[in-house]
């Protein structure tokens, strides 16, 4: 499995961003390509995402929550199957550290574009990410300076840290 890694910061404590982070009814308003999240059964999911021209149901199964800690789930589409997690972590000031983490096993068909597939999802999760900052924001009563939020639409392209398990590096034990 290929991991991708991005963090970001919120002004929320994890108590406090958990919910603004995981449930269902909040997460197509910081993950751009959720369009409405179906529930299936108790903690299954089938929502729909659109990227550019395509659309997709994903098949989603919560593996494990630790509440306001972490969340994993197990995501599929046809053959291609993944891992999500997001760890949320108390900072120094009060705030919440989070980190997305997202597994991707791809079959042999589509392992060719593993790179250009890796480099998107890395993109799309740095907006989605600064989307989730700006809610936990909002929800705060903390008003952003516009230079800041522009400054972090500038930089949202650097790479996020990737690794693959084949003992070159990895998630936290479970991941």
């Amino acid at each position: 499995m290929h991991w991708i890694q991005r963090s970001i910061e919120l002004p929320l404590p994890p108590a406090a961003a958990f919910p603004l982070t995981v449930e269902p009814g909040t997460i197509d308003g910081w993950l751009v390509q959720v369009r409405e999240v179906r529930p299936r059964g108790f903690l299954h999911f089938r929502p729909r995402v659109r990227h550019g021209g395509v659309s997709l149901v994903l098949d989603v199964h919560v593996l494990r929550a630790i509440v306001p800690d972490l969340v994993e789930v197990a995501v599929g589409w046809r053959a291609v199957t993944g891992r999500v997690l997001l760890e949320l972590a108390a900072t120094d000031d009060g705030g919440s550290l989070v980190t997305m983490r997202i597994g991707l096993d791809l079959p042999l068909s589509l392992r060719i574009a593993q790179r250009g597939i890796a480099t998107e999802l890395s993109r799309m999760m740095a907006v989605d990410l600064r989307r989730l900052r700006r809610l936990a924001r909002e929800a705060s009563g903390e008003r952003a300076a516009v230079e800041e939020e522009l400054q972090d639409e500038a930089a949202g392209d650097d790479p996020a840290e990737e690794w693959d398990d084949d003992g070159a590096g990895g998630p936290s034990a479970g991941g």
